[in-house]
């Protein structure tokens, strides 16, 4: 049946011999029964003998028979069709071989999809609670452990005796670098004692820090401020973080609109330039801007110094540094200044 079928393709020469014998057929009718005609007027006319008469009555059949004979031996040694396109690609066709059914193993284990584990990093979350610390004259102790004290200062302090500073037990400092301006201008200014205490606490055997004020209301102003620090410092050496300090300072600052989104893009902005400037970077912060004007979740695995002055840190991310009181006294300063305690 399907080689039957496969006679009556489109391309099939079958086809096209069997339409020719079909309409072979019809025109030996039409030209058999005019023939009949023609010749019964011819004899009848006496003009031609009966005999040959018959010949050219008969004359078509056996056009037709050789016709049928011919078309037979075509079909008979028509080649095989191979299957192939003009391009020469094998196609696969209704006379082909029967598909095979082949009978494959199931793998033993599913293949391996590689999912990408990098995740954004996250602070630490706060090792501490309120008990592990108590209170040591004006200090604060951490239960069982030692920890380096140390201060902040500014030009505020005026001239520092740095010696009779570490004679008092101070093991490290942070040092105003410059700040910016909070009016419209916001013009930025070195810090008039940098590189005199920088220098000076380092000659006293102190580690030494930085960090610069800020009022930038744009990324870009973050990372010019981290670029003016730096350009400060020159080739002077910290041991400890170029810290970032922005902090809010009233309604009327060019800084009083800065959201905490918008706070916490300059923080990362400025640390990330510090970075490439080969410093240590870090983020100083207090209770208050925690809570509403900068993102610390948001920051990552930059370094926190913390400054929160009611003998709690409720700060829920780890914190390098406390700032847990802003009217210490320490021998070779005049006046109050801001101690610090060093978590690591």
């Amino acid at each position: 049946m399907e080689k039957l079928k496969s006679l009556f393709k489109e391309d099939s020469k079958f086809k096209v011999l069997l339409i020719s014998v079909l309409i072979t057929g019809l025109s030996y009718g039409l030209y058999k029964g005019m023939l009949d005609n023609y010749l019964a007027e011819v004899v009848a006319m006496n003009e031609m003998d009966r005999g040959v008469t018959e010949f050219f009555r008969e004359l078509p059949g056996i056009a037709l028979v050789l016709l049928l004979l011919a078309a037979a031996a075509l079909l008979l040694v028509q080649p095989a069709d191979d299957g192939r396109t003009c391009e020469g690609y094998t196609a696969a066709t209704d006379e082909s071989t029967e598909p095979t059914t082949e009978t494959t193993t199931a793998p033993t284990t599913l293949p391996t999809t590689v999912i990408s584990t990098t995740t954004k990093p996250v602070p630490q979350p706060n090792p501490y609670g309120p008990e592990d610390f108590s209170k040591d004259g004006q200090w604060m102790a951490l239960n069982g452990a030692k920890v380096r004290r140390g201060i902040d200062v500014s030009a505020y302090q005026g001239d520092v005796n740095w010696q009779k500073v570490k004679n008092d037990g101070i093991e490290f400092v942070f040092v105003r670098i410059g700040f910016r301006g909070y009016g419209s201008a916001g013009n930025m200014v070195e810090d008039t004692y940098a590189m005199t205490n920088l220098r000076g606490a380092r000659e006293a055997g102190l580690q030494v820090g930085a960090y610069f004020f800020s009022q930038a209301i744009t990324v870009a102003e973050a990372e010019e401020e981290a670029e003016f620090a730096l350009s400060i410092l020159g080739d002077f050496v910290l041991d400890l973080p170029l810290v970032y300090d922005w902090e809010y300072v009233k309604d009327t600052a060019r800084t009083a609109n800065v959201t905490a989104h918008e706070l916490t893009a300059f923080a990362k902005a400025y640390c990330a330039k510090v970075e490439e400037g080969g410093c240590k970077s870090m983020v100083y912060f207090n209770e208050k801007y925690a809570a509403g004007r900068l993102q610390p979740e948001e920051l990552g695995d930059i370094d926190f110094w913390y400054a929160q002055y009611d003998g709690k840190m409720d700060l829920p991310y780890r914190a390098q540094v406390w700032q847990f009181s802003n009217t210490g006294r320490v021998s070779g300063i005049y006046g109050n200044v801001d101690l610090n305690i060093w978590l690591g």
